[in-house]
């Protein structure tokens, strides 16, 4: 598995005073932490990861950083693409509903789908949504798979 994060401090705060809630994960031998941009680090890795998990900002449209959003533009997709293996997917997950990151997958063309998961214990107008964007063939399965993985962590949550 490898995990980009931008910023150094935050892989710092998990090795040293939060990584014991988890069991420090990024101890894990399987763990790759690279401190980089994750668009350098899927330029430079094609075909290669069975799934990409982003969870970026609060999504499309509402990036901390401009040159986050690169990530959600034509060529940024294009990049996350061709990192995946054929097929492979893609989850993207955002705090609203994003009509112009819907248009982007349907131009590009991915087979895509949204996810809407509602909050734990939350509103009933509350909802994180999932944006899953399949590489090649067998999309429903490959969805179905990554929808059913999470679910042990939901139930861990509630």
């Amino acid at each position: 598995m490898t995990v980009c994060e931008l910023v150094p401090e935050i892989v710092d705060w998990n090795r040293t005073h939060i990584g014991h809630l988890a069991d420090h994960p990024l101890n894990d031998p399987r763990v790759d932490v690279r401190i980089a941009d994750v668009m350098d680090v899927l330029r430079a890795e094609q075909d290669r990861y069975d799934a990409i998990l982003m969870d970026t900002d609060n999504g499309p449209d509402f990036t901390v950083r401009a040159a986050n959003g690169a990530i959600y533009e034509d060529d940024g997709l294009r990049v996350v693409k061709r990192a995946l293996k054929p097929n492979g997917i893609a989850a993207f997950w955002s705090a609203t509903i994003s009509d112009p990151f819907e248009d982007k997958l349907d131009m590009l063309p991915w087979q895509w789908q949204r996810e809407d998961i509602s909050l734990i214990g939350g509103r009933a107008d509350a909802f994180h949504y999932i944006y899953f964007a399949a590489r090649g063939g067998g999309f429903r399965s490959q969805v179905d798979r990554a929808v059913s993985a999470s679910e042990p962590f939901a139930a861990m949550v509630g």
